[in-house]
This record gives C-alpha cells, sequence and structure tokens, in this order.
C-alpha cells in the first residue's frame, strides 16, 4: 500500500515537471517568432537634370536616372521643387514645396518642358510597384535660364465628376491681347489640348475625358506678335472619382443669363412633380456669405421660369429642393449648378484723401499724397486705376496714369494755383464714374495757401471724398505768376509727349505742301491773260518781219 502511494506521487511529480517544461519551451519559442516583413522597392538611383541654356519661351529640362530590374513594370512619380532654396524649415513646413508634374512608365529619361518662377530647382523620382512606393532621390540643384514670375492666378472653383471650373486673374499691370490656357494628361509631357480665350475672360470648363481623369493645367498669356508675356504656375487637378450619388434622378436646374446681376431659373421635373402643387426651397450659396440664401414658395409650375437678381459679381452655386404638398413624403432635389455672375462698369472709388508732404517737398516743387480705396459694391474683377489731373481754371489735363496700386505721389510746380484731382477705377468693361478732390497750392515757404472756395467745395462733396490739406493764411493767388527757372519742368506737367511732336511736324509738312500748291498752281493762273497778250505780240512780230522780208525779196527780183 505504501509503496503504491509512493508511486503514484513519483508519477505525478514527473507530469508537473513535464507540463511545466513543455510550457516553458512553447513560451521562448513564441516569443522568439518575428513579424513577417514588407518587401521594399529600391529607389532610382543617380537622377541627373540638364537644363537647356538656349534662349526660349520654356525651360526645356533633360531628366534622367538609372533604375532597377522591377518584379512588375514600374510608375515613375518625379516631382520638381518649387519653394525658395534659402528659406528656412520652419518656412517650408507651411506648405509641401515638391510639385508632382509627372507620372510615367517609361524609363529612363525624358525631356520636361518648364515655366515657374523659380530660378533655382531641383527633381526628385520615386518608383512604385505593385502599390508599393519607395524612398525619393534627389538630384543636384539646377539653374532654370528662362524663369520670370508668375502674374496670373489659375484656381479650381469647383470640381465634379464630369468638369473642372477653372477661374484666373491677371495683375493689372499686364497688357496682353489673348489667354491660351493648355492642359495635358499627368502622364505625358507635352501639351495635349490648348484652348484660346478671350483677354477678358475670366472663367473656363474642362470636361471629363473618357479615361485619364488627372490632368497638368497652366494659363498663359500672349501679345499682338504671339510673344508670351505672362503665364500661370501649372496646377495638378483630380476629377471628382465618385459620379453623381442619384444617377436616376430627373430633376435638372437650368440656368439662364439675362442681365449682368440677373440670371433666370427654371427646373426639369420628373413626372411625379409635374402640374401638382409643390413647395420649392431655392439655396444660392457663395464665397462671401456665411449661409445661403433661402427663397421659399409654392407653385404649380406657374413661378417657372423665375429672375432672381444677385447681390454683387461673385461665384454662386445654386441648389433646389423640393416636397409634393399632397404627400409630403415624396421629395426631389437637384445637383448643385455653378453660375458666375457677368462683370459691369464699378463704382466709385471709396475714403479718398490727400495730404501734403511738406518734409519731402522742395523749392521747385509740391509733393502731395494721394490715397483711397476700392469701390463697396463688386462688380468685377479691378483691372487698374486711372488718375487724371488738372488746373481748375483749364479745360484740359495736365497729365494722366494708370496704374494698379492705390496710392500716387503728385507734384506740383505751379505756385498760387488751384489742381482738381480725377480717380476711377476700371473693370473689363470700362471706367466707372470719378470722384473729384481739389486743392491749392501756395508759395514755396510751406506750399499751402487759403482760399475760402476750396472750403465751399470740399464741404459739398460726398461723405466718402475728404480733404486733408494743411491751410495758412496768405495773399490771394495769382494763378499767372510762373518762374522761368522751371519752365522745363512745366512743360513735363503739360505731358509735352512724342504725339504732341508729331502733330507739330505733321502740321509743319501740311503748311509747307500748302504753299508749294499756292505757289506753283494758283500764281501762275493769275498771271495768264497778261503772259498770254505779250506772248501773241510777239508772235504778231515776228510775222511781220518774215513778210517784210518777203515783199523786200520779190521787190528785188522784179527789177
Amino acid at each position: 500500500m505504501g509503496g503504491t502511494t509512493l508511486d503514484v506521487l513519483m508519477a505525478l511529480m514527473v507530469f508537473v515537471v513535464r507540463k511545466a517544461c513543455t510550457e516553458s519551451d512553447d513560451d521562448s519559442l513564441t516569443t522568439e517568432e518575428l513579424p513577417p516583413t514588407e518587401p521594399e522597392v529600391p529607389a532610382p538611383i543617380e537622377v541627373d537634370v540638364i537644363p537647356d541654356l538656349r534662349k526660349a519661351e520654356h525651360t526645356l529640362l533633360e531628366i534622367s536616372w538609372k533604375s532597377y530590374h522591377y518584379t512588375a513594370t514600374p510608375i515613375y512619380k518625379i516631382e520638381l521643387y518649387v519653394g525658395q532654396m534659402d528659406s528656412d524649415e520652419s518656412t517650408e513646413s507651411m506648405f509641401d514645396p515638391w510639385l508632382l508634374i509627372l507620372e510615367t512608365t517609361s524609363c529612363c529619361n525624358i525631356s520636361y518642358h518648364h515655366i515657374g518662377k523659380t530660378a533655382v530647382t531641383k527633381v526628385r523620382i520615386a518608383a512604385e510597384v505593385d502599390g508599393l512606393t519607395s524612398e525619393y532621390t534627389e538630384s543636384e540643384k539646377v539653374f532654370l535660364p528662362n524663369f520670370r514670375e508668375s502674374t496670373l492666378s489659375l484656381n479650381a472653383d469647383f470640381v465634379s465628376y464630369s468638369e473642372i471650373y477653372l477661374r484666373f486673374l491677371s495683375t493689372c499691370s499686364e497688357k496682353f491681347s489673348s489667354l491660351r490656357l493648355s492642359y495635358r494628361h499627368i502622364n505625358t509631357t507635352y501639351w495635349q489640348f490648348n484652348e484660346y480665350l478671350s483677354k477678358d475672360a475670366f472663367h473656363t470648363v474642362i470636361e471629363r475625358p473618357k479615361s485619364l481623369p488627372r490632368f497638368a493645367i497652366q494659363l498663359f498669356a500672349h501679345d499682338d506678335t504671339g510673344q508670351l508675356v505672362a503665364h500661370s504656375e501649372p496646377i495638378f487637378q483630380n476629377f471628382n472619382d465618385k459620379p453623381p450619388s442619384d444617377s436616376s434622378n430627373k430633376n435638372r436646374l437650368v440656368l439662364e443669363k439675362t442681365g449682368p446681376m440677373m440670371v433666370h431659373i427654371n427646373v426639369v421635373h420628373d413626372e411625379v412633380f409635374k402640374s401638382k402643387n409643390v413647395r420649392y426651397d431655392l439655396l444660392i450659396d457663395s464665397e462671401f456669405q456665411d449661409s445661403p440664401r433661402r427663397i421659399s414658395f409654392t407653385s404649380r409650375d406657374k413661378s417657372f421660369p423665375m429672375a432672381v437678381e444677385l447681390d454683387r459679381f461673385d461665384l454662386y452655386f445654386f441648389h433646389l429642393e423640393f416636397v409634393l404638398m399632397e404627400n409630403l413624403s415624396i421629395r426631389g432635389k437637384t445637383e448643385r449648378v455653378l453660375f458666375y455672375t457677368e462683370e459691369g462698369i464699378p463704382d466709385k472709388v471709396t475714403n479718398a484723401t490727400i495730404q501734403l508732404l511738406l518734409e519731402e517737398s522742395t523749392e521747385q516743387y509740391a509733393i502731395f499724397f494721394i490715397r483711397w480705396n476700392e469701390p463697396i459694391k463688386k462688380t468685377g474683377f479691378l483691372k487698374e486705376y486711372k488718375i487724371r489731373w488738372k488746373f481748375a481754371r483749364s479745360p484740359y489735363d495736365i497729365f494722366s496714369v494708370e496704374q494698379c496700386e492705390k496710392h500716387y505721389y503728385l507734384k506740383a510746380y505751379s505756385q498760387h494755383t488751384r489742381y482738381q484731382v480725377f480717380i476711377s477705377a476700371s473693370t473689363s468693361k470700362g471706367y466707372g464714374p470719378e470722384v473729384e478732390l481739389n486743392f491749392n497750392v501756395g508759395s514755396p515757404d510751406d506750399w499751402a495757401e487759403y482760399d475760402p472756395d476750396l472750403e465751399e467745395t470740399v464741404a459739398t462733396e460726398p461723405p466718402t471724398t475728404t480733404m486733408t490739406t494743411s491751410t495758412t493764411l496768405s495773399p490771394p493767388p495769382n494763378p499767372h505768376q510762373f518762374e522761368a527757372k522751371l519752365r522745363k519742368e512745366i512743360g513735363r506737367e503739360y505731358h509735352v509727349g512724342p504725339m504732341r511732336l508729331v502733330i507739330s511736324v505733321l502740321t509743319f509738312i501740311v503748311c509747307i505742301v500748302c504753299a508749294y500748291i499756292l505757289k506753283n498752281e494758283f500764281l501762275p493762273m493769275s498771271e495768264f491773260p497778261r503772259r498770254g497778250r505779250s506772248r501773241l505780240f510777239r508772235q504778231d512780230a515776228r510775222r511781220r518781219k518774215k513778210a517784210q522780208a518777203m515783199t523786200m525779196s520779190t521787190s528785188k527780183d522784179t527789177k
């Protein structure tokens, strides 16, 4: 009995020891197992960029690299550095300085035509194989000889499954005659599509192609001779991958432009809503509004087409929702429709002021600083401002200038004279009404002069126009005082330019021609009777002498 108990205890001990050893072995095996490693794609090596140093509109970059033998055909992603080389890391972290310019399966060199605002750049390339992307390999810095500043702004305002709406702006200093919108697929290096636009256009639409829905888009401006004068930075835009949520939706919103700020709205209904009592909610949204403008009404197709007046020049989105009044569970809606208003004539500039800069004035001229703000009501993209000024007593302008800035420094040379300044803003439709400013110029002591008529004129100006010229008491002005030593500068005031010289030369030539015609045509005709009588008298004398000679010869023969 005792032996049996001892055997049982020994068997249990052996079982426990084996179990413990087995579990420890399992634990050691479990801790030694490593997670499977994902395959890595090697990056391209020795990226080299050689720019074409010849003068041209675009810089031709010859990009080459060495590649590995991948398991499948790789897609090479080529990016261009568009940041500033001398900028610090904190500035670069605010935006991505690398711009994707090409995705290609070609190996291992390409020719890329680039035009941009960067003078020094570099290129980096990565390879994508079976959904895995390698690290990027960068090239050395490259100098672009044909770079120029980008003065055109190109933005994608709205992107849908089928269309990309583009809007572009130009600086008011740019003078060009035509615009060219060029775009290409991301896997090509040349512009496949070119669309020529009017110089006053500011938006267009690109329709979705059948394949390759990613585009590189750039805008170019040309002068009358076809030379490139301005361009935008290239943008890379995708169409929406998802089609409209409800492809069976037969409700459509139709917009028709009937004026600069007026639009007619019509709706194409589904059969369920036709000729029935329907409640409509028209939603109008734009960039300057915090919340959409809502217009609600009930109608049996009697209110369509309806006219809606918009508040200002902008980009608007229209959306219509409606519900059947007989059965509130039957609802419908239309897709969002984008609408651009037309440009119009701008209003007056606001807060126009003029101030004497006494410290910067000299004994020869006084300097006045003029500044103003944009019109309150936005009717289009402001292109430039026109400033013209003249003597108050004269109907002719002394000088006129068109500029972009909202300030102007005026030099007045004439002493004891009253001036008038006129300021106006312009869009592509033309210039708006002018704002008038009046000021007096005194003597070189302080270049200021008191004039009670000036105070009355300024008091009658609109509240948006103020007068800040400092004034002091002085004798009544004499508008005819001019110093002889300033005649040259005053001549510049009167804008004696090339056109006036050409007119003077042409006038002189016309006078010479008229004098020549008068001398050679009209004067000989006035002397014709006297000259004719003398000519006839000489002919009669010759005939008489000839007759006498014949008579004498006949008489001699007779004898």
